[in-house]
C-alpha cells in the first residue's frame, strides 16, 4: 500500500477499519481508511479508469474552495510531484487510478430524530449560502455532469412507458408537474449536487454564540457538483428529509433551512414557494434508482411521496416563505 501512498509522501501506520465509511460505496471500486505515521486519517479510493478525469476536475474545484476558506469543504490530497500552482490529485499506480482525501470524523446523524433539529437546518442553510458565495469567486466551477432535469424526466418516462407501463401510468401526473417545474428559467449557482442530510458529516451542536455552520465537520460525495439551478441543493436536502417522513416538511429542520436561506437572501419568497414542484422534479432521480434496483416497494413509497408533495405544495410553499 505504501507504494500508492508514496505518491502523496504519506506512510501508512495501519488500516483504520474501526471507522465506518459514510457515503455511497458505489462511487468507487474499493475504499479504505488509513492512519498515517503522523496519526492522521485518510480515505484511499481506487477508481474506475472512466471516473478519473471527472474526479480530477472535482478535486481541483474542492481545492480552490478549500483554499478560499469555504466552510466545511475539504480538499483531496495533492500529489507530491504536482506543480504548486496547478496541483494534480489522481495517482496512477499498479494500473489503477487512486485518490486520497482526508477522512472526516463526526457524530452519527440520528434518524429520523434530526427532523426536529432546527440547528441542523440552520447549519445546512449556512453551508449552501457559503458554497454559492464561494462559487461566484472560483474559476474552477464547471457545469454539472448531469442532463437538464426536463430532458432527464422525459427520457425516464419514455423508458418507463416501454418497460414498466404500470409505473408509467402511476407517475404520469407527477411527471407532468415535474416537467413544468423543470422547464422554468434557471438561476445558476454552484451546487453540491447530492446534499442529502446523510452526506453531511455532523459535529455536535455548537455553542449558541458560535457560527451555525460549525455544526458541519464536512460534506462528502461531491461527484455531482457544479453549476445547477439555485434551488437544487435545498430541494434535494429538504426532499430527502421529507422522505424520512412527510411530516418533516413542517418540522424544525426544514423550517430552519428555509428561514436561513431567506434571511441570507439565497432565495427570495417566490423561489421558496416554487420549491415543492422543484422537489417533485428532483425526486425522479430516486424513481430511476428504485427502478434500477427493481425495488417496487420503495418505488411505491416514492410515488406516494410525490403525490403528497403535489397535493400539499402550495400550502408548504406559503409556510416556508413565511
Amino acid at each position: 500500500m505504501n507504494d500508492i501512498l508514496n505518491q502523496w509522501n504519506i506512510t501508512a501506520a495501519r488500516i483504520a477499519d474501526e471507522h465506518a465509511i459514510p457515503g455511497s460505496p458505489e462511487r468507487c471500486i474499493e475504499r479504505t481508511v488509513i492512519e498515517d505515521t503522523l496519526g492522521r486519517l485518510w480515505l484511499l479510493e481506487r477508481l474506475a479508469a472512466a471516473q478519473a478525469p471527472h474526479r480530477e476536475s472535482v478535486a481541483a474545484l474542492l481545492h480552490s474552495l478549500h483554499a478560499a476558506g469555504t466552510c466545511a469543504v475539504h480538499s483531496p490530497a495533492a500529489l507530491a510531484a504536482g506543480r504548486k500552482n496547478a496541483p494534480s490529485f489522481i495517482a496512477r499506480v499498479r494500473g489503477a487510478a487512486w485518490q486520497l482525501s482526508p477522512f472526516i470524523t463526526g457524530s452519527p446523524l440520528p434518524r429520523p430524530e434530526y427532523i426536529d433539529h432546527a440547528w441542523r437546518g440552520e447549519a445546512a442553510a449556512a453551508f449552501i449560502h457559503g458554497l454559492q458565495t464561494a462559487g461566484k469567486q472560483s474559476e474552477s466551477v464547471m457545469a454539472a455532469p448531469t442532463p437538464p432535469l426536463s430532458a432527464y424526466i422525459d427520457s425516464l418516462m419514455r423508458t418507463m412507458a416501454a418497460r414498466h407501463p404500470r409505473c408509467h401510468r402511476s407517475l404520469a401526473e407527477p411527471a407532468r408537474h415535474a416537467a413544468a417545474a423543470a422547464a422554468r428559467p434557471v438561476r445558476p449557482a454552484l451546487a453540491h449536487g447530492d446534499l442529502h442530510p446523510v452526506n453531511i458529516i455532523w459535529n455536535t451542536r455548537p455553542q449558541a454564540d458560535a457560527p451555525c455552520v460549525q455544526a458541519i465537520a464536512g460534506v462528502i460525495d461531491w461527484e455531482f457538483c457544479g453549476l445547477k439551478d439555485v434551488l437544487y441543493d435545498v430541494s434535494n436536502c429538504a426532499g430527502c428529509a421529507g422522505f424520512e417522513h412527510p411530516s418533516a416538511l413542517e418540522k424544525d429542520f426544514v423550517l430552519a433551512l428555509m428561514a436561513g436561506l431567506l434571511r441570507n437572501n439565497v432565495l427570495c419568497a417566490e423561489e421558496i414557494k416554487s420549491l415543492p414542484a422543484h422537489m417533485v422534479a428532483l425526486r425522479f432521480a430516486w424513481v430511476s434508482e428504485w427502478l434500477r434496483r427493481n425495488d417496487m416497494e420503495m418505488l411505491h413509497m416514492e410515488t406516494e411521496y410525490l403525490n403528497i408533495l403535489l397535493d400539499n405544495g402550495a400550502r408548504l410553499g406559503r409556510l416556508w416563505a413565511g
